[in-house]
């Protein structure tokens, strides 16, 4: 909180629970699971007013990783992880609507 560190590493299985202002850059290594997680992560940088800057790194891997992960037998919970999955995937590649 003493705005000494320059790098500030985080995982989403930690929760993000960044709290600081002064972030101004945020990287994905691989797609979140929706498009609001993204939404949410990616406003971890910038409170501070000033520009921040949000890299999102994405491979068509990303989405076997996720279907792999997020099967289930519950038919409601497999859509919803597939609706996500697919507007995440959208946006990656520059047709979400």
């Amino acid at each position: 909180m003493s705005a000494q560190l320059k790098v500030l590493v985080a995982t989403v299985a930690f929760g993000m629970g960044i709290n600081k202002k002064d972030v101004g850059y945020a990287l994905h290594y691989s797609i979140p699971n929706s498009i609001n997680n993204y939404y949410q992560e990616c406003g971890r940088a910038g409170r501070d007013g000033r520009d921040a800057e949000c890299v999102l790194y994405y491979s068509y891997a990303d989405k076997h990783k996720h279907e792999k992960l997020k099967n289930t037998e519950n038919l409601v919970i497999k859509a919803n992880n597939s609706t996500n999955l697919s507007k995440m995937i959208a946006y990656c590649e520059d047709t979400f609507t």
